[in-house]
C-alpha cells in the first residue's frame, strides 16, 4: 500500500508525474494519492496561510460540499492551477490501476473480486476519460 500527497509547494506537474512513475514501479496492489490540504495547526497551514485562521475556512469544515473545479481545490502550489492538479490526481489513478499487470495479479490472487475490480476499474476510467473529455471540448469551444 502506498499513500502519496501531490501538490505541495514546489511541486509542478512534471514532479507530480514522476510521483506517478515511482508509484507505479514500487510493485504495490494499492495506492492513494491525496492532494495536499493545509489544516489550522499544521506548518503547512503556517507557512502556506501565514498563520491566519480566517483563510478558507469553510473549506475545512466537516459539512464542506466541494463544488467543481478549482472550488474543490484548497490549495495548489504556484503555476499550477487547481484543475490541472485535479487532473493529475486522475492521471495517478488512472495510471496506477489500469495496469494488465496489477489487474491480472489481483485477478489471480483473488484480493479483488472481479466484480468490484470492474467496479472500481469503471470509475476511474470514468473519471479520467470523462475529464480528459470534457478539457478537449472546452478547449475547442474557445473556453
Amino acid at each position: 500500500l502506498g499513500l502519496f500527497i501531490i501538490g505541495l509547494p514546489g511541486e509542478s506537474a512534471g514532479t507530480i508525474r514522476r510521483t506517478i512513475d515511482f508509484a507505479g514501479n514500487l510493485g504495490l496492489d494499492f495506492a492513494k494519492f491525496n492532494r495536499a490540504a493545509p489544516y489550522p495547526g499544521s506548518k503547512f497551514f503556517d507557512d502556506v496561510c501565514g498563520g491566519t485562521d480566517s483563510w478558507e475556512s469553510e473549506k475545512l469544515s466537516p459539512w464542506y460540499e466541494p463544488g467543481k473545479g478549482d472550488d474543490e481545490v484548497l490549495y495548489s502550489p504556484d503555476g499550477l492551477p487547481g484543475r490541472d492538479l485535479i487532473r493529475l490526481q486522475k492521471l495517478a489513478f488512472f495510471r496506477f490501476y489500469i495496469r494488465p499487470g496489477l489487474i491480472l495479479r489481483h485477478f489471480f490472487r483473488g484480493t479483488i473480486s472481479p466484480t468490484n475490480m470492474l467496479r472500481g476499474g469503471g470509475v476511474v476510467v470514468q473519471n479520467y476519460l470523462g475529464d480528459l473529455l470534457s478539457g478537449r471540448r472546452q478547449a475547442g469551444s474557445g473556453v
